[in-house]
């Protein structure tokens, strides 16, 4: 075989396995507004200081409610789940957890529960969002999952 045809082959699968990986992307990032993700459990509890600053520790059971029909799916050759921020009423992050999972499928119509995931909570911040808005509760939270498909990252709301 000739270099002429190795070169000639290798363009051509480049090409499809790029549209191939482009689709998946595609498909993935536009089922990201329809995601949600909610707490299921909690376990754990930590009082720890960190820098003169005080943290708690806990693990967090979530739940991904996927409503489409089609499955979403984060395989950890193409994406991979990096951090899950907790957000106050006004979009400040106050607690993070960096589970760097790789594999997640959520079915049609069905929920996962990521099982365990250890976040860190800044008490400081908490405790002046308590005072602000005198009330924080769980309707109050968001939680902001980031996953990084081929180096890039997108926002699960």
């Amino acid at each position: 075989m000739s270099i002429k045809k190795v070169i000639a082959i290798g363009l051509v699968t480049g090409a499809v396995g790029y549209v191939l990986v482009k689709q998946k992307i595609d498909k993935l990032t536009k089922q990201f507004d329809s995601i949600k993700i909610l707490p299921t459990g909690l376990s754990a509890l930590k009082l720890d200081w960190n820098d003169f600053k005080p943290q708690l520790k806990f693990n967090c059971d979530l739940s991904f409610a996927n409503p489409l029909t089609d499955s979403f799916e984060i395989n950890g050759v193409v994406a991979k789940l990096q951090r899950i921020i907790i957000l106050d009423a006004t979009g400040k992050a106050i607690g993070v957890a960096t589970p760097n999972v790789g594999k997640i499928v959520v079915p049609a119509n069905g929920n996962y529960t990521l099982r365990n995931v250890p976040f860190v909570l800044d008490l400081q911040g908490s405790i002046i969002n308590i005072v602000n808005y005198k009330l924080l509760t769980l309707k109050n939270l968001k939680f902001e999952a980031i996953v990084s498909i081929l180096g890039a990252e997108y926002k699960i709301r």
